[in-house]
């Protein structure tokens, strides 16, 4: 991945922010034209201003995912397929762009598109993109509305989600990865005790690692933690995979709460990351001021505790500035 300066933006245009996230990413202009081929194939107005899904409107955004131990960057990016579109026309447009979902998994998920609950859907869905072993893999997101029967999806295991040592957990949104059998549950949660990672990691038979993920937070954050996780709005998503078995679990909070103005969180991520030594470039590049010096928009900060590939950090980044949606 390159490492050169990269280079300012010539003109304000939309298309020109999304070359230049593309180009980040990638560090060569034949690469990069890979990656804006497979955004504009998966959202035909990348230049919209009216989508939900990040800051500014803007219906595309990335993320960077660093291993704790190696450094290494994973680089992912998600979209709204239709921006101007209603909740359910933007589920269909999804549904269209991941063919190879398999049957067994959108039939299980069958209760999360019950056509009942099309007009109440808040954005319906998105579809997300990585590059993996040179081709591109997507990724649906589905909504689960609040009058859904997600209860009535016969994931196994499903049921025990609801048993974890969690203050308000309402899931919100399910993932399904046709390139990998299994299923990511997306809630909403009250502040956690940050005891509660390690207790969910032993019920899971997840990595002990909760401590290590914690102390990651910290230095990012630069204060201590004390008896619950920080920010008063907080996420968590397990993984599961066909047979049930929690694969890893993902804390999250809004960037801003926790690092404050996107400015200020592009230079604590950095920061660590430089003490970490882990691959920066891309993130570097990508999180660049433009001409006018705004830093674009940090969605959410991300600890993940993997039985694959232990504790990882991520972060979400907007093409362009903007505020929280």
């Amino acid at each position: 991945m390159s490492t050169l300066p990269f280079p300012q933006l010539t003109t304000a245009g939309r298309c020109d922010e999304l070359h230049r996230a593309c180009l980040a990413i990638e560090g060569s202009s034949g690469a990069a034209a890979l990656w804006e081929e497979e955004v504009r194939t998966m959202c035909g107005q990348p230049e919209a201003t009216s989508s939900n899904l990040a800051g500014g409107g803007d219906p595309v955004e990335f993320q960077f995912v660093w291993a704790a131990d190696s450094g290494q960057v994973d680089c992912r990016v998600t979209v709204d397929a239709a921006p101007d579109a209603t909740p359910q026309q933007r589920l269909t447009h999804c549904l269209a762009l991941a063919p190879s979902l398999p049957s067994g998994s959108l039939d299980t998920l069958r209760p999360l598109l019950d056509e009942r609950h099309g007009n109440d859907l808040r954005y319906g869905g998105w579809i997300g993109t990585r590059r993996r072993a040179g081709s591109f893999n997507r990724k649906l997101y589905l909504e689960i509305h609040a009058g859904s029967e997600w209860h009535a999806i016969t994931w196994p295991r499903l049921s025990a989600f609801m048993q974890l040592p969690v203050r308000g957990l309402v899931p919100i949104m399910a993932g399904v990865d046709p390139a990998r059998p299994g299923i990511e549950v997306y809630c909403d949660v009250a502040p956690m005790a940050t005891d509660a990672l390690a207790i969910i990691c032993t019920r899971t038979a997840l990595p002990a690692q909760s401590r290590k993920a914690i102390a990651l937070l910290e230095a990012l954050m630069q204060q201590r933690i004390g008896a619950e996780m920080p920010s008063a709005e907080q996420g968590l998503s397990l993984a599961l995979d066909a047979q049930g078995r929690v694969i890893s679990l993902t804390w999250h909070a809004p960037a801003d709460a926790l690092l404050g103005p996107a400015p200020q969180a592009r230079e604590a991520l950095l920061r660590l990351g430089k003490k970490q030594g882990w691959n920066m470039a891309a993130y570097a590049a990508m999180s660049a001021p433009d001409q006018h010096a705004a830093v674009p928009w940090h969605g959410v900060v991300g600890l993940t505790i993997s039985d694959g590939a232990g504790v990882l950090l991520s972060a979400t980044c907007s093409t362009r500035p903007g505020c929280r949606s």
